[in-house]
């Protein structure tokens, strides 16, 4: 990552787009509500061994490894972060000291943890309350990423059946062991992804329109 860009960081401070934790010689117990409020509002970067005011104290250098390797497991269990994110923390070298980046974008889904949905205001993390803020998050990410939006009118029957057995084909050329290649087509999509509780109506089993981009 662009040295110069995070000086302009910590020189602009904790904002919107951009949270600091010191996480000295581990990840910090609240790390998980500001990854999910960020993936929940407008995305942005948590810098990992800076104070609240933009001081660069470091991160021991013999926990570095294990602090990013415990980001990116715990980022992809559902358990901590729900749906799971994935997430690729970057080490950087600025003023002598260790400091780890993580960049988080705004994500197509609603995503909990510990339970709770998450938001970002100003410079602080909150809990989502009440059905109207909810409805707010719901919407505004349904005009933002439309492979999200629902279909509960359509079926399988809209969908081309051939399609599923070259999935199954490509699946196989690149693992003859592919767990997904024996797959049913409903359990396919579902696995996939495609096949999902619509957010609004709270009615299971229906369609997102990424499905229909691919088949």
């Amino acid at each position: 990552m662009n040295i110069e860009f995070i000086k302009q960081m910590l020189e602009k401070g904790e904002g919107l787009n951009c949270e600091f934790k010191e996480a000295r010689t581990s990840l910090p117990n609240n790390l998980f509500e500001t990854i999910c409020a960020f993936l929940n509002t407008d995305g942005g970067y948590i810098l990992l061994g800076v104070d609240d005011n933009g001081g660069v104290v470091g991160i021991k250098q013999s926990v570095v490894q294990q602090m990013k390797t415990n980001l990116v497991n715990l980022s992809n269990n559902p358990q901590k972060i729900d749906p799971s994110y994935i997430l690729f923390p970057e080490e950087v070298e600025i003023e002598g000291k260790t400091i780890v980046i993580i960049q988080i974008p705004v994500s197509s889904q609603l995503h909990k943890t510990s339970g709770e949905i998450y938001l970002r205001s100003e410079d602080g993390d909150y809990r989502a309350r009440g059905t109207h803020q909810l409805a707010g998050i719901i919407n505004r990410k349904l005009g933002m990423f439309t492979e999200q939006r629902a279909f509960p009118t359509l079926s399988m029957n809209n969908l081309r059946p051939e399609l599923f057995e070259r999935a199954r084909r490509l699946m196989s050329a690149h693992n003859t062991n592919h767990p997904w290649a024996q797959l049913q087509p409903e359990e396919l999509l579902n696995i996939a992804g495609f096949y999902v509780t619509d957010p609004s109506s709270g009615k299971k089993e229906s369609f997102v329109s990424s499905c229909f981009n691919v088949w």
